[in-house]
């Protein structure tokens, strides 16, 4: 189960298959996306999320018009992209258009759509073929009563029409206080059917969660794969843990994994301790730290392991932000630490400007998701499997399911400075729906891949 406060960006989820140059345009054009707008658009779209929206009072936010990113590479800072960016009333981003800084040639813009509810319902991707903007993909979301997401569709245009190609719904039971007692994830098919992939089952006391149970559909019935018992919560509302007990099914019995323990230093901030289960005891294995500042901003990605008597730092990402009056970011500095010493290279800096003022009622966002993006989807000879925010720096195992749920194969890869990115062999595996498993010390990861 991975606890997180901050999203990846939004788009990168739908990135489908597109060929040639604009895929690579597109793809490169959002990987690169300034942190602060990542942050914008954080959560909503997310497909496979329980999220809690918890107010905080009206307060003044300054959002910036134009965002300038830039890379580093061979020391000097170089590949400027612009995002010029517009908002609504409640300074959420109605568009977002990117074009290179030097040549103020458009690469790409994404739109968005809200409901009467302020919920992110739509949006779409466009990229830029030289004389005309051209469509990529749309994500539609839809809501229920109580603001969780029942459904998500990604859509992929094809000759000159927009074609589903992928998509999940959500069916969630609750009590008579609302909260979550069970939460069924259904996966469409090629015939345009949807199947059982995933599910969840809670056990509540005093209208908490205190146990929940991770299945997968399997031969046409629920099978166990991993549950959270001992739930403790520091704040439930934010789904904010203060401990927990992971444990794995197998042989027809539950086996402790991992107990997982948070703080909270203030600010946003947050700590997560992973031990291992020896057999007789909780042994340290991994902490990760993502330390705020006093404006609620990111400064610290720090992942440790546990070495002899001590933590020992794997990796590290630093942000170095320079404010304005009312604490406007008026620029970024990204920088990562170099394995094995203490120092921090550069690898990314935004400069923000034309900033706009919004009187907003802001809201915190704390979501359970299974993360990971792969790609090109459907594919032929191999797909790549990309998972961020990893503890790991032993090689894990990923795992090719059919459609019944079936390991038919496995492939060893190893996730470096906490990000895995490794290309499944698809050779000699018959055309059809497949599930791509990686367990990880967070839960597991599950992606659908359709091979043609």
């Amino acid at each position: 189960m991975k606890t997180t406060l901050r999203l990846f960006f939004l788009a990168l989820y739908c990135l489908g298959s597109l060929a040639g140059q604009a895929q690579s345009s597109a793809t490169g054009m959002w990987q690169r996306l300034p942190i602060e707008l990542q942050q914008l658009v954080k959560g909503t779209g997310s497909p496979k999320l329980q999220g809690f929206a918890k107010a905080r009072p009206q307060e003044t936010v300054y959002l910036p018009g134009q965002s300038v990113y830039y890379e580093w590479k061979d020391g000097k800072w170089a590949d400027a992209i612009t995002y010029v960016s517009t908002y609504n009333e409640q300074g959420m981003p109605l568009q977002i258009m990117a074009s290179d800084s030097v040549t103020q040639v458009p690469l790409g813009r994404v739109s968005f759509t809200y409901d009467a509810q302020g919920r992110l319902t739509l949006y779409q991707i466009e990229v830029w073929l030289g004389t005309a903007w051209v469509n990529y993909s749309q994500y539609r979301l839809t809501f229920d009563t109580h603001n969780d997401i029942t459904s998500s569709s990604l859509y992929t245009w094809m000759n000159n029409a927009w074609v589903l190609t992928d998509g999940n719904r959500i069916t969630v039971t609750r009590n008579g206080a609302g909260v979550w007692q069970e939460m069924i994830m259904e996966t469409l098919q090629p015939n345009g059917s949807f199947i059982n992939t995933s599910r969840q089952q809670y056990t509540i006391v005093n209208n908490r969660h205190t146990e929940i149970v991770n299945q997968i559909w399997q031969n046409n019935a629920w099978v166990n794969a991993t549950r959270e018992i001992n739930i403790e919560w520091a704040d439930f509302n934010a789904q904010q843990y203060t401990s927990y007990i992971e444990q794995t099914w197998g042989n027809n019995t539950w086996q402790n994994a991992f107990r997982h323990t948070f703080s909270y230093p203030g600010n946003g901030s947050s700590v997560e301790v992973t031990e291992n289960w020896s057999g007789t005891a909780w042994v340290n294995a991994t902490r990760l730290s993502l330390l705020n500042d006093a404006q609620h901003n990111l400064t610290n990605n720090r992942e440790e392991i546990w070495q002899g008597a001590a933590w020992v730092i794997t990796s590290e990402t630093r942000y170095l932000i320079k404010y304005g009056d009312n604490n406007r970011v008026l620029r970024t500095v990204e920088q990562q630490l170099t394995p094995g010493t203490t120092t921090f290279m550069n690898v990314s800096r935004t400069n923000n400007s034309n900033f706009q003022a919004f009187s907003v009622t802001a809201t915190r966002l704390a979501l359970r998701e299974n993360q990971g993006s792969l790609y090109p989807n459907p594919a032929a000879e191999a797909a790549t499997l990309e998972v961020s925010g990893l503890r790991e720096t032993t090689p894990l195992q990923a795992e090719i399911m059919n459609s019944l749920g079936q390991v038919v194969r496995t492939q060893q890869v190893q996730p470096r400075q906490g990000t895995l990115r490794a290309t499944l062999n698809l050779q000699k595996l018959a055309g059809g729906m497949y599930f791509i498993r990686l367990r990880t010390s967070e839960g597991a990861v599950l992606r659908q891949l359709l091979h043609r």
